[in-house]
């Protein structure tokens, strides 16, 4: 499969194969050079726990990420789209 690299530097992969490692937007990839080649590698999602919060199950969070109120109705109302 050809691709071609752009004026800065990005490659688009074929929608086949992304949906074929199951790529979604901004997933992230580790880049390494693999002799003379350059290999992708999907990097692995990071684990979500899940703990108990006053008798509800609850994700704890990742990283510095907060959800605001606004933000969950936005993705709501998007998703009844």
């Amino acid at each position: 499969m050809k691709v071609t690299i752009d004026r800065v530097g990005r490659v688009v992969i074929p929608k086949g194969l992304r949906d074929q490692l199951g790529l979604q937007p901004d997933a992230e990839l580790d880049v390494s050079i693999d002799g003379h080649a350059i290999r992708l590698e999907p990097r692995p999602a990071a684990a979500r726990v899940v703990v108990d919060r006053d008798g509800f199950a609850v994700l704890r969070s990742v990283g510095d990420t907060r959800l605001t109120d606004r933000m969950v109705r936005d993705l709501r109302d998007a998703d009844q789209r």
